[in-house]
C-alpha cells in the first residue's frame, strides 16, 4: 500500500498539489454534498476540493465524515458490517482510458485497461485473503 500512496503523492506534487504528512486528520469537512477539506488533530483546517483517504473505507466513512455529509446514511450500515480479511481494493477515478505504452492498438489498450491487478507478496497470501465462499463460487459459507 505504501508504494501506491507514494505514487499518488508524486503525481499530486507533479501537478502542483500539496501533501501534508505527520498530520493526523480528525474529520473531513463537507458542505453536506461536497468535500471542502480536512481538520487535523492539532486543529488546523485545510481547504481542498478533493480529499484522498488512504485509510480503510470503514474508518473514512464511520469516523471522519459527519452525519450531514452525503455518506451519513451509509454510516450505520458500515458500522454493522464487520471488516474481515487482509485484502483491500483501490479504486481510482480517471479522466480517460489509461494508455499502455506497449499496446499495439486501441483494442489491445482497452483489453489491458479492463484488467484487475492483485498485488501481494505471495499467491498463498491472496488465497488466504479471499473468503472460502468466494473461492468456490459462494457454494459454502465461512
Amino acid at each position: 500500500m505504501g508504494t501506491i500512496i507514494e505514487a499518488l503523492r508524486a503525481s499530486l506534487l507533479a501537478h502542483g498539489g500539496e501533501v501534508q504528512i505527520s498530520a493526523p486528520v480528525t474529520s473531513i469537512r463537507t458542505d453536506g454534498e461536497k468535500v471542502r477539506g480536512v481538520v487535523t488533530a492539532d486543529g488546523r483546517e485545510f481547504e481542498a476540493p478533493i480529499v484522498i483517504s488512504a485509510l480503510s473505507p470503514y474508518t473514512t466513512v464511520a469516523s471522519l465524515l459527519d452525519d450531514a455529509s452525503g455518506w451519513g446514511e451509509l454510516k450505520p450500515k458500515m458500522k454493522r458490517k464487520p471488516m474481515r480479511g487482509r485484502a483491500f481494493k483501490v479504486v481510482l477515478a480517471l479522466d480517460g482510458m489509461p494508455r499502455y505504452a506497449g499496446a499495439a492498438s486501441d483494442d489491445e489498450a482497452a483489453r489491458l485497461a479492463s484488467a484487475q491487478f492483485r498485488i501481494a507478496p505471495t499467491l498463498d497470501y491472496i488465497e488466504e485473503a479471499i473468503p472460502t465462499c468466494c473461492r468456490d463460487g459462494c457454494r459454502t459459507s465461512r
